[in-house]
């Protein structure tokens, strides 16, 4: 029986094609899940906002990886996906978050000093943050965070 070269080519690009798709493998050593959810303050998205899961409770692993932040922006309708380094998710454990941003003022001549900004976020959710949240082994797609001005 003879094979055509060009099949046998096609078979094993498939064979390549299909672990690098089947095995999204995580280069970084840590175990990470997802950990994505809305933000709202006032009941109106919290767009533009900076997220900050510290840990409190996660271990490293055998080689001495893990504990490290999450951190992740929100988008115009306050979604958020945390990020560990450059890779997607958070490893499982209990997390404080911390929520803030930041306004942006407007500059109108452009040889003035550029004002500070304000912090929009009541100090609750950042500088004094109580929210704690804790992720489990399969991770949290449905994080919300209802935030309420004093």
């Amino acid at each position: 029986m003879k094979i055509n070269l060009t099949v046998l080519f096609c078979i094993a690009c498939l064979v390549v094609i299909t672990n690098l798709v089947g095995c999204s493998r995580n280069d970084s050593g840590l175990n990470l899940v997802p950990a994505k959810g809305t933000i709202t303050l006032d009941g109106t998205p919290l767009a533009g906002a900076d997220v900050e899961f510290t840990p409190q409770n996660v271990e490293a692993n055998a080689d001495g990886l893990g504990g490290s932040s999450g951190f992740a922006n929100t988008d115009d309708s306050g979604y958020f996906e945390m990020y560990t380094a450059s890779y997607a998710g958070i490893q499982p454990g209990e997390y404080r978050v911390r929520i803030n941003k930041v306004s942006q003022p407007k500059i109108t001549d452009p040889e003035a000093r550029v004002p500070e900004g304000k912090e929009m976020v009541p100090p609750q959710y950042n500088t004094m943050s109580d929210l704690i949240v804790e992720i489990g082994n399969d991770g949290n797609s449905d994080l919300k965070f209802e935030l309420k001005s004093p």
